[in-house]
């Protein structure tokens, strides 16, 4: 599922109930080209915020219960990296490698779909 957060009030001696709906995660390949092949280090923000992935092998399988540390991610060069946990809208991808560097690009993501995107990549 998507992260999903809300705020509660609660007061003294009163019991609170509320509900959470969770809605299908967004997915993201990610692949980037460049010269040489590369790993490469990127991570997704939101306006000022990390949006943390989980990333996924080809069979869908989710590898790890903790997104990338600090916002981290990586793709390896062949056929890119594959990520689940995302929120649905507009994400922007930053390269953080020190020594590649791409233009960052913004992406919209769906609920519950997949969005491939190829980025090119050179040396510093």
């Amino acid at each position: 599922y998507a992260p999903a957060s809300v705020e509660i009030n609660v007061g003294p001696g009163a019991p609170t109930r509320e509900t959470l709906k969770l809605a299908p995660a967004a997915k993201l390949r990610v692949r980037f080209v460049g010269d040489e092949p590369d790993t490469v280090e990127f991570r997704l923000v939101r306006g000022r915020e990390l949006v943390p992935g989980f990333p996924m092998s080809e069979d869908g399988t989710v590898q790890g219960d903790q997104p990338g540390e600090g916002g981290r991610m990586n793709a390896p060069p062949d056929r890119g990296a594959l990520f689940t946990g995302l929120p649905a809208g507009r994400v922007t991808i930053e390269v953080t490698s020190t020594d590649l560097v791409a233009a960052p690009r913004a992406v919209d993501l769906t609920e519950g779909e997949t969005t491939e995107v190829e980025i090119e990549v050179r040396r510093r």
